[in-house]
């Protein structure tokens, strides 16, 4: 998946003039496009088919072949890839999201764009919607990837796979049928077969990502752990251009034997790496204007944070590889002890179950017992949550298993309370984003939380999008995401008798050096930065918390709030800290939403497209 950052100086826009006729607004090198006439498309990502025709290597000669389709069809159901396009054909307007693009595209009244900040200034937007604030802060999983509500009241997310349209009236969507992915089981099926499954995808990506770069300077970030190491590793193969940056912590055990690592591959590769020492990156703050990106983002610190240093070590207009994403579809989770049951697939259950508790640091009973607690309805599940037998007794914990039922407990400085109706309150915003789940997987055994396509862009996009950087994640390519479950047997995935990730290692055998591709763990921790982060902004953090608070309306409890606030200070990790650590997120986008607003010019018509 390709993240082509979006920023103030380069986006895409298009609407109705003032006489109703449609109008492309194309600026920055980071969008293909073809015009001919009074009938235009740019696109950004990347196509890999139209109409079952390979698309051109050249990305104009694409928009050109895109632009003939559009002509003959009007419509993007017979394209295929990561993407997004806008349309003027035969003076109508159509916008079109593809399934698995991780980018957004924001429509309103009368225009559409994939900068939120553009199409306010246009449209006079600037009320913060609650519904959003609300759900950013509750964490519900995929909906910042496809949920309809944007961070501005007026202003709505395009869906993914669906297409937007105006002529004269107000826009309709449609949103195209697809077929669920559900979970492949093939008993005879070895991790070998699995991995090259793995780097035949990986390898089609990388040559298909390079095909389209042009002349820019490719960077890899080089951490020294499995996914990154691969990924720069078949880069390096592919192109001898690839250079690499690695961050090093040398106060931790762990980050030197990565940095250990990410040196014997950048030597065994001919990749020049540069090394930064992390301790000596300062803390940003936000009492500057930061650049932001479209929405609010958990980690936005890490972008405020390490984006500057990316500028600075691969200057603008660059790509940057990375091994985001290998997590989410390659590597085992527990969760999958409750699918089993749900299935009756009680044979794959109990032979796994010692080592799935193992693992969780929990004994094999107890983790057998919340597994089939695990298999009721959540309504029930969320009365279990409060039974007591006594004061210090819970005999039903069904929130240990996983991590879906964390956010239903009580927040008392959102005012989420310990009852069975407050825990019901929340359940209907989770409601909404299961029926986004259930577009995408059927009968999975385990499926990944899809905010993950949308996160680079939501947490780079403002640093990096100011310098044209682009970003490349192979792990997300839908071609290797839709791979993971038609191609690959979930209990190779999901085995916990091998190493974690054992069919990505089985993918990397004779190309990275041994004692990388067979290491125990590769975590890596940022808890540091972030607590410096806090520490270093906590009066403009608290302000600006303050401020926002006024949203929530009846759902904020301020000196619960200061409590939480100080318990975070000093790193204390609760539920009710990690959501307060998004409401912050919040608060603070909300206020730089307001200065870059204020600081936009106004664009009072279209130019033609470039």
């Amino acid at each position: 998946m390709r993240t082509l950052h979006s920023s103030h100086k380069q986006f895409l826009l298009a609407g109705l003039l003032p006489d109703g006729s449609p109008k492309i607004f194309y600026n920055g090198p980071a969008y293909c496009h073809a015009q001919s006439g009074s009938d235009s498309v740019v696109f950004s990502g990347r196509i890999d088919e139209i109409r079952g025709q390979s698309s051109h290597r050249d990305t104009h000669s694409t928009a050109s072949l895109l632009l003939a389709h559009l002509r003959k069809t009007s419509s993007f159901e017979d394209v295929q890839g990561q993407f997004f396009a806008v349309a003027v054909i035969n003076n109508e307007l159509i916008a079109h999201r593809s399934q698995f693009c991780g980018t957004s595209l924001f429509y309103g009244d009368r225009h559409v764009s994939d900068n939120i900040f553009q199409i306010c200034k246009l449209e006079k937007h600037s009320q913060i919607s609650k519904a959003y604030l609300f759900n950013f802060v509750l964490d519900l999983p995929a909906w910042q990837f496809d949920g309809q509500l944007s961070p501005i009241e007026g202003i709505s997310r395009l869906q993914s796979n669906a297409t937007l349209r105006r002529r004269q009236s107000l826009f309709s969507v449609q949103r195209h049928t697809q077929e669920p992915l559900t979970h492949h089981y093939n008993p005879k099926q070895s991790h070998a077969d699995a991995g090259r499954i793995i780097l035949s995808h990986l390898r089609q990506t990388i040559s298909d990502d390079l095909n389209f770069i042009g002349d820019r300077n490719i960077f890899c970030e080089l951490s020294g752990g499995l996914d990154s190491s691969f990924t720069s590793a078949l880069v390096a193969e592919a192109s001898r251009s690839a250079k690499a940056y690695a961050y090093s912590y040398p106060d931790q055990p762990s980050h030197q034997q990565s940095i250990g690592y990410a040196k014997t591959v950048a030597e065994k590769f001919s990749i020049p790496l540069e090394i930064v020492n992390g301790n000596d990156i300062p803390i940003p703050s936000i009492s500057d204007d930061l650049p932001i990106s479209n929405e609010p983002a958990d980690f936005f610190w890490q972008g405020a944070l390490f984006g500057p240093v990316i500028r600075n070590i691969c200057g603008n207009n660059s790509v940057v590889f990375t091994g985001f994403g290998a997590d989410q579809i390659l590597n085992r989770v527990n969760t999958v002890a409750v699918n089993l049951l749900r299935q009756k697939s009680f044979s794959h259950f109990f032979s796994t179950v010692r080592d799935m508790a193992t693992d969780a640091d929990r004994s094999t009973t107890n983790f057998i017992w919340q597994a089939f607690l695990g298999t009721l309805p959540r309504t029930v599940m969320l009365r279990l949550m409060g039974f007591k037998f006594s004061s210090s007794y819970r005999p039903f914990i069904p929130e240990e298993l996983g991590d879906s039922l964390r956010h239903f407990q009580p927040i008392p400085w959102l005012k989420i309370g310990k009852s069975f109706r407050s825990r019901c309150e929340v359940n209907k915003n989770f409601e909404q984003a299961d029926e986004i789940h259930r577009r995408y997987f059927k009968d999975c055994l385990a499926n990944p939380n899809l905010y993950y396509l949308s996160a680079p862009d939501v947490v780079w996009g403002g640093e990096l999008g100011e310098g044209n950087i682009w970003q490349m994640h192979p792990f997300c390519d839908r071609r290797l995401i839709s791979a993971s479950f038609k191609d690959i047997s979930w209990h190779l995935i999901h085995d916990w008798k091998s190493l974690y990730k054992q069919t990505l290692r089985e993918a990397q055998s004779g190309i990275m050096p041994e004692d990388l591709r067979l290491r125990k763990r590769d975590d890596f921790s940022f808890d540091g930065f972030f607590l410096r982060f806090l520490r270093k902004n906590r009066g403009p953090l608290y302000q600006m918390a303050l401020e926002t608070s006024k949203l929530l309306d009846g759902h904020f409890d301020a000196e619960q709030f200061e409590t939480t606030f100080e318990q975070n200070i000093f790193g204390v990790q609760t539920i009710e800290t990690q959501k307060l650590n998004r409401f912050l997120a919040a608060a603070v986008w909300n206020h730089g939403f307001r200065t870059t607003l204020e600081r936009l010019p106004c664009v009072d018509s279209f130019p033609e497209l470039a």
